[in-house]
């Protein structure tokens, strides 16, 4: 009976003893669930630094944007920059009131030089001589004539040098609304006046037309290429006779 309750005490002591060798930590099996979980804990450490470390970092290149050095130098240069910008304004403004000044004086000295070279003649227009061949002339058109010949009465009129007997008279009759009648010949840059008042050439016989004679002299060239000189006196007669009874005895 003894030795039963010794086999059995020795039975129960080999059993605590396994039980306690297997749950005491020295298992292959406990082992390895010991190490896996030593090896969680160094990973999560591992990342909770990392993660430290990257906010570290971050936090680190945050912080040259807020210097307040690049923040001044900011500043500083858009107003260099206007600085400039209004220095050549003042600079530009006083270049176009200088060119102005330039302009107004040059425009001033313009008209003071043209009012210098402003030159006066005379100039008048008449048809005397139908009033002496009335028998060749139509009755109407004696009618629609002044009486005493005279269509434009002697006028002083004002030109500028290069101004041609023929602009002088175009000019003139415009303002006066007097009708007028012409043929231009480019070649020749020679103009032909074939009609005045209505009074055209050979209404007063197969001779008769309009003449032009400057300071009592029939020049023998067309009235387009006859330049104006200072007092000249510009006469513009019609005759029944290519010109000699107008004084023309040389055509």
């Amino acid at each position: 009976m003894k030795k039963i309750k010794v086999t059995i005490l020795l039975l129960f002591v080999i059993a605590l003893l396994t039980f306690t060798f297997w749950w005491g930590g020295n298992a292959p099996g406990l082992r390895g669930v010991n190490f896996e979980k030593e090896n969680t804990e160094n990973e999560v450490t591992d990342t909770v630094n990392s993660t430290e470390s990257v906010e570290l970092t971050k936090e680190s290149e945050k912080e040259p944007e807020k210097e307040p050095e690049k923040d001044e130098e900011v500043t500083i240069l858009p107003e260099v920059e206007s600085a400039e910008e209004k220095e050549e304004v003042v600079l530009q403004s006083e270049e176009t009131e200088t060119l102005e000044d330039c302009i107004v004086d040059t425009v001033s000295e313009t008209v003071e030089e043209s009012k210098e070279k402003e030159m006066f003649c005379t100039i008048s227009v008449r048809c005397d001589t139908v009033f002496e061949n009335e028998n060749l002339l139509d009755d109407f058109l004696l009618g629609c004539l002044p009486s005493d010949g005279i269509i434009l009465g002697t006028q002083q009129v004002c030109f500028t040098a290069g101004d041609s007997v023929f602009d002088i008279l175009e000019r003139i009759l415009k303002e006066k609304n007097i009708h007028m009648e012409f043929t231009a010949t480019p070649m020749y840059e020679s103009v032909y006046i074939e009609g005045i008042a209505n009074l055209y050439e050979f209404d007063c016989g197969e001779l008769s037309g309009w003449m032009y004679k400057v300071n009592g002299s029939f020049p023998d060239y067309g009235s387009s290429l006859y330049e104006v000189k200072e007092g000249d006196v510009i006469e513009w007669v019609y005759t029944c006779d290519r010109g000699k009874d107008v004084g023309d005895t040389i055509n």
